[in-house]
């Protein structure tokens, strides 16, 4: 278990407070504009400074206050916004569409209007930004969406091949401009993927994308690739991927565009419209042979789903893949088992039988253990014991799902007693799937422990306890404790422990709930209302007092304009980070902050999916522990390949564990905060496995250009 506690050293003072006065004496504009925007309350003060904000003669103080109007979300916002689609200056014209997408959450009809209309003379750069804002607005109708589709699509162009095979009209072939076709592609993928239940793409727009994606050869083939890569990922989700455009993609020349080429290929049958079994067999095959891992990871992945019952061996030779994340995935599906007469036993015997007694080389083998006790139980049970005892924490968690899987209870009553709490956690887990009694009694003692993943599951197995009042005094005690230590992010075990309260209590328990009807939380407060209304039939309503943390001080962003964070990995290598500032200023402001102090030198890369991210900076090394005060989102950044974000869990609840993007992720754009880019050390990001400790996270100066 990490003993380090959250450190507030480096942030301001937490206050009870309804509302908060905008500005102080002496404090510069973009001061206040980020004072405003920090206190997530839309008050007349602060739409004042945000209006003043968009006058001002200094084109970044305007990009910022437009940025903070489109973060409120406030379509009341909209007039205010798209007058700056036609501001001199680039970046304001861009941050404006960001915005008024932003805003246009209940009526969206002057945004769309507006972005429509921009489209018609704007520059290809402008148009870029117009069309992908446009397409992830959450349109009002089918014909909105026809309407919107039919603007987005104009950037790209008809290959007459295409256009003939689809029975469409031939149509002169304009060159394709990377800024409108990188942007038709991004606002059609955010199009489908949000306004799908609409209706689906017309084959002139499909056969546009398919040109696109067509577009491997030729001088602007390396510009186009993210064109490709969000063309496909546009009719994949449009269900539009035929059998001869994914042998194409299988072969292009970005590694991202073949990975997506298998990830079209391991849909399920009905999701890929017209991938036939033998060109999804070929795709796959080809990516199982691709030099790029990220590629053969998702080809296993696809094999698994449609191949790994007729044939296996793809699987089994690639756990003796270079690539450990490659081996380890195909540890993973061995555990859903192969054709009759082909035995994988012996292979994942001998992966578990290679653990080390202590070290960083783990993985294998714990892999290994938990897939050998589904396909193998009593092979499993004979290795177990060496996994239960290991010094390494990580490995008894994985012993505790093994464990889980063949039903071993001695060995999952030992680990829910362990002195890490993430492997009690996953102990409690199985035992609670289980049904057994022990998870009651070890639920019990993980009410008092620190970790918040673990108290969650904890109250989640109390729901099951037959002995109510004693289950209502634990949890009430538990509820109590956590509170008192004041921390935004108790707020998942504290959800969980009232959901449960829920049932167990009773009205004589009401009046220890009262409290917190005017907690600092208002879901806890609803929660506490609705749990005592349930108990006394007497309607409560919550009252939440919330709090508001001190601005940050903006003080030092311009300091922080000629800094990088550097991630230094025991494993080996170097990661270095180019800061946002201006982008993110409060999510840069926290985590520089913390990071001079320490707060992340010697925690871990806790989750690790290669196609996906790598997620780190936990205390407790999981999901639900990290620093004790919420972030704000400050979202707007692409999360393409390299981008640094930051987990959440909700609306405003950054606990400040980092994630980097693996691969391009258009799902996450305007949801979750970029703060930084990795510059320099993807392949390293690339070779961490799940464990990895970051020696050291540093400010350092950046390089000169």
């Amino acid at each position: 278990m990490c003993a380090r506690a959250p450190v507030f050293a480096v942030l301001a003072a937490i206050v009870l407070a309804t509302t908060f006065p905008i500005g102080a004496a002496g404090q510069t504009l973009s001061a206040r504009i980020l004072e405003a925007e920090d206190a997530r309350q839309l008050s007349a003060p602060a739409q004042a400074v945000l209006t003043e904000g968009l006058k001002d003669a200094s084109p970044r103080i305007r990009v910022q206050a437009v940025r903070a109007m489109g973060r409120f979300e406030s379509p009341a916002l909209v007039g205010q916004i798209v007058p700056l689609l036609s501001d001199p200056d680039a970046g304001v014209r861009h941050g404006a569409a960001i915005a008024a997408a932003n805003a246009a959450k209940v009526f969206p009809v002057q945004a769309i209007d507006a972005l429509t209309a921009a489209m018609v003379t704007a520059p290809p750069a402008d148009w870029a930004v117009f069309a992908a804002s446009l397409g992830r607005i959450t349109l009002p109708s089918a014909a909105a969406f026809a309407a919107a589709e039919h603007a987005i699509a104009a950037g790209l162009p008809v290959a007459p091949l295409r256009a003939q095979a689809a029975g469409l009209a031939r149509t002169t072939v304009r060159p394709m401009d990377p800024f409108r076709v990188e942007g038709a592609a991004r606002g059609l993928e955010a199009l489908v993927r949000v306004n799908g239940k609409l209706g689906t793409l017309t084959t002139d727009t499909r056969a546009r994308l398919f040109a696109v994606v067509e577009a491997q050869q030729g001088a602007t083939a390396r510009g186009l690739a993210r064109a490709r890569r969000l063309a496909l990922l546009a009719l994949r989700t449009d269900k539009a991927i035929d059998g001869d455009l994914a042998l194409l993609a299988a072969k292009d020349p970005d590694d991202e565009v073949r990975r997506l080429a298998m990830t079209a290929a391991a849909l399920a049958t009905g999701d890929s419209a017209a991938i036939p079994d033998t060109d999804r067999e070929a795709v796959l095959r080809a990516g199982l042979k691709d030099a790029e891992p990220r590629v053969r990871i998702d080809a296993l992945r696809g094999w698994g789903r449609h191949q790994q019952g007729r044939d296996c061996a793809p699987i089994v030779a690639a756990v003796a893949d270079l690539s450990p994340h490659v081996s380890v995935h195909a540890l993973d599906l061995l555990g859903a088992g192969c054709p009759a007469g082909v035995e994988v036993s012996p292979t994942l015997r001998k992966a578990a039988e290679v653990l080390a007694p202590s070290g960083a080389a783990w993985h294998h083998a714990a892999h290994a253990i938990v897939s050998l006790a589904r396909v193998a139980p009593a092979d499993a049970r004979l290795l177990l014991p060496r996994f239960v005892g290991h010094p390494t924490w990580q490995v008894r968690t994985y012993a505790a799902r093994a464990a889980g899987q063949m039903s071993a209870f001695e060995p999952l009553a030992r680990l829910g007693s362990d002195a890490h709490d993430n492997v009690r956690e996953a102990a409690i887990e199985e035992l609670s799937r289980l049904k057994r009694a022990e998870a009651l009694v070890l639920a019990y003692e993980a009410l008092s422990r620190p970790d918040y993943q673990l108290v969650m599951t904890a109250a989640r197995t109390l729901a099951a306890e037959t002995d109510k009042p004693k289950a209502t005094a634990a949890l009430i005690g538990a509820l109590e404790r956590l509170t008192a230590q004041g921390h935004d992010t108790s707020r998942d075990p504290r959800v969980a422990i009232l959901t449960t309260l829920a049932s167990t209590g009773a009205p004589a328990d009401a009046a220890r709930l009262e409290r917190y009807l005017e907690d600092w939380d208002p879901r806890v407060a609803e929660l506490a209302a609705k749990a005592i209304t349930q108990w006394t039939g007497a309607p409560r309503q919550a009252s939440p007092r919330r709090r508001t943390q001190l601005p940050p001080d903006a003080t030092v962003l311009d300091a922080l304009r000629s800094k990088w964070l550097r991630i230094t990995m025991a494993s080996g290598g170097v990661m270095e980070l180019r800061l946002l500032p201006d982008d993110a200023s409060a999510t840069v402001l926290r985590v520089t902050g913390l990071a001079q102090s320490g707060y992340y030198n010697g925690l871990t890369f806790h989750r690790v999916e290669p196609t996906f991210v790598l997620q780190g900076g936990s205390p407790g090394a999981n999901e639900f522990m990290g620093d004790g005060l919420y972030m704000r989102d400050e979202p707007g950044v692409a999360h393409n390949r390299g981008a640094v974000g930051i987990s959440t869990r909700g609306r405003d609840t950054g606990d400040a564990q980092l994630f980097i993007n693996l691969v391009d992720s258009p799902r996450l754009d305007h949801a979750y905060t970029v703060f930084a880019v990795v510059e320099r050390g993807m392949d390293v990001a690339d070779r961490v496995m799940e464990g990895d400790v970051m020696t050291r996270v540093e400010l350092v100066d950046a390089p000169r250009r």
